[in-house]
């Protein structure tokens, strides 16, 4: 029996619009990651697995993108919480 992969590459600014969602979702709702804790580390174990499977199947030309994808989604998610962190700071009208 064979199995397909199927691989849905969304655009790079749907992307930063998602991963800009999930982290206003966890700044605004921080007793989630309180409870059940951050995945820390576990983008660093995705970065090498996606680099060794690259590497691995000689797709040195999907390297660049593959960074550039990964840095925008934790850009993203970070300038979130930066953002939500600010608004909540401003002084109530």
């Amino acid at each position: 029996m064979h199995r397909c992969i199927t691989l849905i590459i969304m655009p790079v600014s749907q992307e930063c619009r998602r991963y800009f969602d999930i982290g206003v979702f966890h700044a605004s709702e921080r007793w989630i990651l309180e409870e059940f804790g951050k995945a820390e580390g576990e983008g660093r174990r995705y970065m090498r697995s996606g680099y060794e499977f690259l590497k691995k199947r000689r797709k040195y030309s999907l390297l660049p993108e593959f960074i550039v994808r990964n840095a925008l989604k934790y850009i993203s998610y970070t300038l979130a919480g930066i953002t939500i962190n600010f608004l909540t700071r401003l002084p109530a009208r």
